[in-house]
């Protein structure tokens, strides 16, 4: 899947390809070191192709799907201390209208991670 994202061209087809990554990766993260890798690489990559993805899945259906990678992506920056990556990452999919694929809500998630980034300050403070 990582060498065809090389050659496809076509928006869709390249979401897939990121969709199949990120899923297959992101439940090995904390196993496997290279799958952390892969699942970080091909999130980013993912999101700075949204753009042209939504447009192009918007004409094709008339709808945004949910996309899974600002939630997982989220999620692993969050457990990496990436607090303020992380809320950034959400408040893009706020910006675009994606929807949560896990459900919390992107607003929500914000709230977490600032909770969890201001509980560890407050730690290391004390």
């Amino acid at each position: 899947m990582i060498e065809a994202l090389e050659y496809e061209e076509k928006p869709v087809d390249r979401h897939l390809l990121y969709r199949d990554i990120i899923a297959h990766t992101f439940p090995k993260r904390h196993q496997d070191p290279k799958a952390r890798d892969i699942f970080m690489t091909t999130a980013q990559a993912h999101l700075k192709e949204i753009p042209g993805i939504i447009t192009e899945l918007m004409d094709r259906f008339g709808a945004k799907p949910y996309f899974f990678t600002f939630s997982y992506y989220a999620i692993a920056l969050t457990e990496a201390l990436e607090f303020d990556r992380a809320m950034e990452v959400c408040r893009l999919a706020l910006a675009y209208g994606a929807k949560d694929a896990l459900g919390v809500g992107f607003d929500r998630r914000i709230e977490q991670i600032a909770k969890r980034k201001a509980r560890i300050e407050a730690s290391k403070a004390a």
